[in-house]
């Protein structure tokens, strides 16, 4: 009877949490970042709108969306032969990387592109990571009726994807055999693709 009441309560404690949880975290637009090799320089407006000021720190990664054996959507970030083709993080640069900004209060953050010299022409990809915290206290400014009091602090994460595109890109599919067949009732094809072009 204790267990079930102690359950109990860590549900009602989470959802009274929900609400400032989904407020704690800062906004980004666009939803994607597309650099182009004539000027080299990206754009990203980072938003707070929570009521504490927010520690905000700019990250990248070569990551994309895939599907695993099931068809559920995963996130593919361990295929080494296609991020030696197409990614072009290590190439990019944020301005700035890392800042504090106070609530209601946007920040600019800027992206310059080294050029990629002996690349092909085509798409390359990406992913911004935008990690953020509320700013930690100072002990002095914590205020402890009794005894010894702990505090949560959550880490943020969002991503978005980001691409540049050097000189021309095309892309496109070609179909190839399709199999067919019928499941309760249900008819499902499996038709094979070939992708084309330089931006896979």
């Amino acid at each position: 009877m204790k267990r079930t009441s102690l359950y109990l309560f860590c549900l009602l404690l989470l959802a009274c949490m929900i609400p400032e949880l989904a407020i704690a975290q800062i906004s980004l637009s666009p939803t994607a970042v597309f650099i182009h090799d004539q000027t080299n320089v990206g754009t990203l407006y980072v938003n707070n709108t929570s009521q504490e000021a927010q520690e905000v720190s700019v990250s990248f990664e070569f990551s994309y969306p895939g599907s695993d054996d099931a068809g559920n959507i995963v996130t593919i970030s361990d295929d080494t032969i296609s991020a030696a083709r197409f990614d072009f993080t290590p190439n990019l640069k944020a301005f700035p990387k890392q800042f504090v900004l106070k609530p209601g209060k946007k920040q600019t953050v800027r992206f310059q592109m080294k050029p990629m010299q002996g690349k092909p022409e085509g798409a390359y990809w990406g992913r911004i990571i935008v990690s953020s915290n509320a700013v930690s206290k100072d002990v002095e400014a914590v205020k402890v009726s009794e005894g010894i009091s702990a505090k949560i602090n959550y880490l943020f994460k969002q991503n978005i994807p980001a691409f540049y595109i050097k000189g021309k890109a095309s892309t496109g599919l070609t179909q190839g055999k399709v199999a067919t067949a019928v499941e309760k009732g249900k008819l499902i094809a499996i038709v094979q693709l070939t992708p084309t072009g330089n931006s896979l």
